[in-house]
């Protein structure tokens, strides 16, 4: 054997293979010349720690080295191998449930090594403690969806609206948070209020509330993603706390919600 691995896959009471979720964590270490070639039945993240080599996907190559994140997508084929000299160390966690390919970067290849960090501690001291449940599972796994969405640029002057609708208008973007927002544009809250307030005269988190409630009902009329990666997805961190805001716009929960929209057209 070429590699050593360990591999967590418990199983989560509750969990349904029709929601988006982590399936899996491995942590792997090749012992050098590694080769394995398949075609994926689930989706999967690498998160590359050591070493070089080659992802081929459907026979396009790409050189993967230490920072690099590399996403498997089901019934493509894939064959991947280290340098000889350079043997791999990597990270990955498997889904399942719909991928949502239309919040994804579009290539195998995708940017995000540092901003995943943070999750992917969570996600192996969960698996390791055997205290992963379904929830945690499907929380995670859009957390590292919205981890992989560019990083909004910094507007000029007299732009921050314009920039900040453009951005809510894309479909491959979590919606950001306030603080999100300040810490990107590299401003403190306080600065990010006014200078919103001086270019709409309204503030910046009810018309972000009015931006997240939109998408909500966007994803939920158009979509069959669950009502948790919903929330996480329009920028809410506790699903539970989506639940009651969108009932208190709209007097009844948001699945209740989808099923009358569904009808109604």
């Amino acid at each position: 054997m070429s590699f050593e691995t360990e591999h967590f896959e418990p199983t989560l009471p509750g969990a349904s293979e029709a929601h988006f979720r982590l399936a899996s964590l491995g942590l792997f270490q090749s012992l050098g010349s590694f080769r394995w070639e398949m075609v994926a039945s689930r989706a999967a993240l690498h998160v590359v720690d050591a070493g070089t080599g080659t992802f081929i996907e459907d026979g396009q190559a790409c050189a993967v080295g230490p920072g690099d994140l590399y996403l498997h997508r089901p019934g493509r084929h894939y064959l991947y191998h280290d340098a000889p000299n350079a043997p791999w160390q990597y990270r990955f966690v498997t889904f399942t449930g719909p991928l949502p390919d239309d919040l994804l970067p579009p290539g195998a290849l995708c940017p995000g090594f540092d901003a995943v960090q943070r999750t992917m501690a969570e996600i192996e001291a969960l698996y390791r403690s055997d205290q992963m449940t379904a929830p945690h599972a499907a929380r995670l796994a859009w957390a590292l969806i919205a981890d992989l969405s560019p990083a909004p640029a910094s507007p000029p002057p007299g732009t921050l609206f314009a920039h900040l609708s453009a951005l809510v208008a894309r479909r491959d973007v979590t919606l950001p948070t306030v603080d999100g927002i300040a810490r990107d544009l590299g401003i403190d809250r306080s600065t990010l209020y006014r200078r919103f307030r001086a270019e709409t005269g309204q503030s910046i988190k009810q018309w972000l509330d009015a931006q997240r409630m939109t998408r909500a009902e966007d994803l939920l009329r158009q979509s069959n993603t669950h009502v948790k990666g919903i929330a996480t997805i329009c920028g809410f961190r506790d699903p539970m706390y989506f639940s009651r805001a969108f009932r208190r716009a709209h007097g009844i929960p948001p699945g209740q919600w989808r099923e009358r929209a569904r009808q109604a057209t």
